[in-house]
């Protein structure tokens, strides 16, 4: 098993439903930059951080320029999963962090940390990582440890605390039932709650082998269900966020 997890897995950007805009190629760019992370990751290499800076930044413009719905619809022809899924986070996240008039520098490494934040499955069995049934308790104990495993890449690479915390932490729930540590809100950074509430979202709208995607709208109605689990001021920002026209999201970040 270790060979197999060790090896990178190619990544196969693009069905056959992208038709050439401009949101399709800031998609493409990113696709690069984040699969040579990805690659780099699973190959046991050290990972090219000016790769990871390109494709954060080319996310949040994608996002400030043509917005989130537009961002997710294009990123759901790519045809590999968690690539797929780590490309619809960050740029939810982008959508969060404009809507919150985070600072770009700070923005920035934000975005890197949702890039990022399932960058562990690299070292997952793929026979685990893409199974197309529910998985049994020891295959769901296997692929829980996406987060160390994750947290391992990231300190190796120097990305520091508040990226190592993202990933380690993205499924942690405020009331102490998530994982791997079990943290209450206390314990749980305004960065995690916010990767937490875009990561699940992402996940309800995109579809999987085991459930159909939800609408935008459903999905948010799903998520207040689980407050006790999910920061509900960021949750309702988010929603702003996702509804918000293109052009006032472009409008600059708060310098401070």
């Amino acid at each position: 098993m270790e060979e197999m997890c060790g090896r990178p897995r190619s990544v196969r950007m693009f069905g056959n439903g992208c038709d050439g805009s401009g949101v399709e190629r800031s998609v493409r760019q990113v696709s690069r930059h984040l699969g040579r992370v990805f690659e780099q990751a699973g190959a046991r290499m050290p990972l090219d951080i000016e790769a990871l800076d390109a494709a954060g930044l080319g996310t949040m413009d994608a996002i400030a320029r043509d917005g989130a719905r537009a961002w997710l619809s294009t990123v759901g022809h790519i045809d590999e999963a968690v690539f797929r899924h780590s490309l619809m986070v960050a740029g939810v996240m982008s959508s969060l962090l404009t809507m919150l008039r985070v600072r770009r520098d700070q923005a920035s490494l934000l975005v890197q940390g949702a890039l990022l934040h399932d960058i562990g499955k690299v070292r997952i069995d793929p026979r685990i990582l893409d199974k197309p049934g529910p998985l049994d308790a020891d295959e769901m104990a296997i692929m829980r440890t996406h987060t160390q495993h994750g947290e391992a890449i990231a300190q190796a690479a120097g990305l520091g605390s508040t990226i190592c915390a993202m990933i380690r932490s993205h499924h942690e729930h405020l009331d102490g039932s998530g994982y791997p540590d079990g943290l209450r809100r206390g314990r749980i950074s305004n960065a995690v709650r916010a990767l937490t509430v875009c990561d699940i979202f992402s996940a309800l709208v995109e579809p999987r082998s085991y459930k159909p995607a939800l609408s935008p709208e459903t999905a948010f109605a799903t998520m207040r269900l689980r407050e006790a689990h999910l920061d509900r001021e960021l949750l309702a920002m988010l929603h702003v966020a996702f509804d918000r026209p293109v052009a006032a999201a472009a409008e600059p970040a708060a310098a401070g």
